[in-house]
Formats: structure tokens, C-alpha cells, sequence
């Protein structure tokens, strides 16, 4: 299915790299991450990203021990579960596909971290609760992938954008530091899971907090040009 997708698409992606382009060497790779670790811009933003995703990757490392060995589904079942937070992740990129250029993308990062914490609270409070159920964790997963789905687009192209002379290179780093947080969450959520999804939900508060907060506090991530 992947390979008929993508045969599909390539007709439609153009080449981006002016001809007149010439190669840059390590270094001055290595010259130009920095460069944009130093921009506030690209900083604050690809780490908004990271943590926003890093709640999710952090569901994919502890999901399947959870709701296969504490909650005693079938592998299949979980399967069917995971396809309608995907689901969910599609709309929320779908939304931004209809409301990025009437909002601006900040304004829909925004949105999207406040409807993956919203997720967050009903996993913590219904696991506080007692009331957690694998239903319920599903549906409170949705939240976030919804958030989610219109997050990670739009914090992408606002870190991306802005050093708009080293595209690539951020586009890299972005997704560098990504899976180095996803990476990083899932190996400590699999050494602090025990009988119960506490742990894991902790681990997915603190990344959708900080990506909160990154966002909404005064000189946090922002815009560099265009809507906002």
C-alpha cells in the first residue's frame, strides 16, 4: 500500500533545490545546526514539537504492555483500538489542511496543545479515579492525537521557516531531535511500567506540559513571519 502511495505522489513532488545549488560539506552542516539552536525561533518550536510527540511516542512504548498484560486484550484488539487514534491524528491533520492559512499555523499549535492536555486530564483523573478502562484510555488518547494531528504540521513548518536559508538543515535537525526525545521517553517509560499506567501517564503529563507552556508563556514559541 506504501509503495502505491507513494508511486502515486512522486509525479507531484517537484525538485526544490535551485540547480545552481552547490553542496555543503560537514562542517558546514555541523556550522549551521548550531546556527539555528541559537535561533529562539527554531528552538522553542522544535522542542514544542518534540515534547508534544514525545507524549505520544511515550504511548507507543507503554501501550502494548499496558493494555495487552495489565488489561488482558487480545493483541488484535489493541490493533483495532490504535487504528482509531490514528483516525483521530488524520483529522486533526485534515483540520489544519482547511484552517492553516485562515488562523495561521501559532494559532493552531495552540489549539492543539491545549486539546492534547485536555486528553491528559481525563487520563490522570480517571486513573486517579479508578475508573480507568481501556475505553476510556482510548478515548482520552484521541485528545491528544487530535492535538496531535494538528500540532506536529504547524510547529513543524514554524521551525522550519525560521531560518528560511537553512530549510533543509532544519528540517533535519527538527526531526533529529524528535527521535532522540522518543527515543530518550521510551526507554524510561519501559523502566518505570509496573502493574498500572500511572507511570506512563506521568511521562505523557510532563511532555504535554512542557509543550504547553513553551507555547503559551510570554516569549515562548512563536511565528517568525507570515500568519499568527
Amino acid at each position: 500500500f506504501a509503495g502505491l502511495i507513494g508511486r502515486a505522489a512522486v509525479p507531484y513532488l517537484k525538485e526544490t533545490r535551485p540547480g545552481d545549488a552547490t553542496s555543503l560539506g560537514f562542517a558546514s552542516q555541523i556550522f549551521d545546526s548550531f546556527t539555528l539552536l541559537k535561533n529562539p525561533i527554531f528552538s522553542l518550536n522544535a522542542l514544542q514539537v518534540s515534547f508534544s510527540t514525545g507524549a505520544f511516542f511515550a504511548f507507543l512504548g507503554g501501550a502494548p504492555f499496558i493494555f495487552v498484560t495489565i488489561y488482558g486484550l487480545a493483541p488484535e484488539q489493541f490493533g483495532i483500538y490504535f487504528m482509531l487514534i490514528s483516525a483521530f491524528f488524520m483529522v486533526g491533520n485534515f483540520i489544519t489542511g482547511k484552517l492553516a492559512v485562515r488562523l495561521g499555523p501559532l494559532q493552531l499549535v495552540r489549539v492543539g496543545t491545549v486539546l492534547s492536555l485536555l486528553g491528559i486530564a481525563l487520563l490522570v483523573g480517571l486513573e486517579l479515579g479508578g475508573m480507568m478502562t481501556p475505553i476510556n484510555f482510548i478515548a482520552s488518547m484521541c485528545f491528544i492525537a487530535l492535538g496531535n494531528g494538528m500540532n506536529m504540521p504547524n510547529g513543524s513548518m514554524l521551525a522550519i521557516s525560521a531560518d528560511p536559508q537553512r530549510a533543509g538543515a532544519a528540517s533535519g535537525l527538527l526531526g533529529f531531535i524528535q527521535m532522540m526525545l522518543a527515543a530518550a521517553l521510551s526507554t524510561l517509560v519501559s523502566a518505570f511500567l509496573d502493574d498500572s499506567a500511572l507511570p506512563l501517564i506521568i511521562i505523557m503529563a510532563l511532555c504535554a506540559l512542557i509543550a504547553f507552556f513553551i507555547v503559551w508563556l510570554p516569549g515562548g514559541a512563536r511565528a517568525g513571519s507570515g500568519p499568527q
